[in-house]
């Protein structure tokens, strides 16, 4: 047939003793592989835009069980997180060495999820060998206001928007569990009574922190870092 395996036929001979009998073939490539199983690299984790830190490794076996080298594998990624770039898988095909191993490395791209890597080898047994992988958020890069700038409120009052920062990773994906600090640097001189409340000041899952502003009991400006 066309897949690697035992293959197995029955002759049949009515009224005769020791009928029917089974008969056992073994099909393998002209390289002599037989099956194809996972070895290592399933299941790890990573940041944005890093490789991950072990191979992705298959291994081939002959129909006696020993290791194949020789044994041209492909690979390919199968499934990535939407609106991903930047992801690399080198090399796209490995030949097996004299352990039955292949072997590639994946570099992850720029958005936070899942990634599907697959291992294969046409008409082969135990093909395709499939990997599960994640990228994660990258480490703090990029700190910018979101919004609260500019507003105009009356002495004594809270500004209507709150003040809301933002914190990003090098691919731009927002970092949660970043602490802020928020504080009044200048104000009106002889103001009194202002006062800054800090909502959150840990980034959320938006990568935002935010405080509000009540201001004192002199008009100018207020500015809060």
């Amino acid at each position: 047939g066309d897949m690697t395996g035992t293959y197995m036929m029955r002759a049949t001979s009515v009224g005769l003793t020791g009928s029917p009998l089974t008969l056992r073939a073994m099909a393998t490539l002209a390289s002599g592989a037989y099956r194809m199983v996972y070895t290592s690299g399933d299941g790890q984790k990573s940041a944005v835009l890093s490789q991950l830190p072990g191979p992705l490794v298959a291994t081939v076996f002959g129909a006696d069980g020993n290791p194949v080298s020789g044994q041209v594998v492909t690979f390919a990624i199968d499934s990535l997180p939407s609106g991903a770039t930047g992801q690399v898988l080198s090399p796209t095909s490995a030949t097996t060495d004299a352990q039955g191993r292949a072997a590639t490395s994946l570099t992850l791209g720029s958005k936070i999820g899942s990634y599907r890597v697959r291992a294969a080898v046409p008409s082969l047994g135990g093909s395709p060998v499939t990997y599960g992988l994640t990228s994660t958020v990258g480490l703090p890069r990029t700190f910018a206001m979101v919004q609260g700038t500019g507003q105009t409120k009356p002495i004594n009052t809270i500004l209507d928007n709150p003040l809301v920062v933002s914190v990003w990773d090098v691919a731009g994906n927002p970092v949660p569990g970043v602490s802020v600090a928020f504080a009044i640097d200048s104000i009106p001189a002889g103001s009194t009574g202002q006062s800054l409340r800090v909502v959150n000041s840990l980034t959320d899952a938006q990568g935002q922190a935010q405080a509000l502003l009540t201001l004192g009991s002199k008009v100018g400006s207020y500015v809060v870092s």
